[in-house]
């Protein structure tokens, strides 16, 4: 069993990994991981990387998304890549699947399928199988 000094340094150490996550958000395409990314979207592949699934948005001008999950984080989060732009969100409460939210940004996502608002753009995501 944690103590309160324990969990109170945890909380604050995942803040601050969270918070210098977030200052990544919406990162060039120069930045470790778009390669990866922009393969897979190009290649149609489902993986990138250990914890990464790729989606099909249905985007006519097929931009790769891919959503990278860290159940082990606490809170959990996902790193979300649209094409060149990445935001990382933490989970949220949710009736069922898994809601992960950021500034500007919701993603959902239930039995391989996800519904995504990306900065006021909806997308309907299915898993690239």
């Amino acid at each position: 069993m944690r103590t309160g000094t324990q969990y109170l340094a945890k909380t604050a150490l995942a803040a601050i990994a969270i918070a210098a996550l977030a200052v990544t958000a919406r990162a060039p395409a120069s930045e470790p991981g778009h390669d990866c990314a922009q393969a897979a979207g190009e290649a149609g592949a489902v993986t990138c990387g250990d914890h990464a699934v790729a989606y099909d948005c249905g985007e006519p001008d097929n931009i790769p998304f891919l959503a990278a999950f860290y159940p082990d984080t606490d809170p959990a989060t996902v790193v979300l890549t649209r094409g060149q732009d990445r935001v990382t969100a933490v989970i949220s409460r949710s009736g069922s699947g898994s809601r992960y939210t950021a500034e500007g940004v919701e993603f959902w996502e239930h039995h391989g399928e996800a519904t995504v608002n990306w900065f006021g753009t909806e997308l309907k995501c299915r898993v690239v199988r």
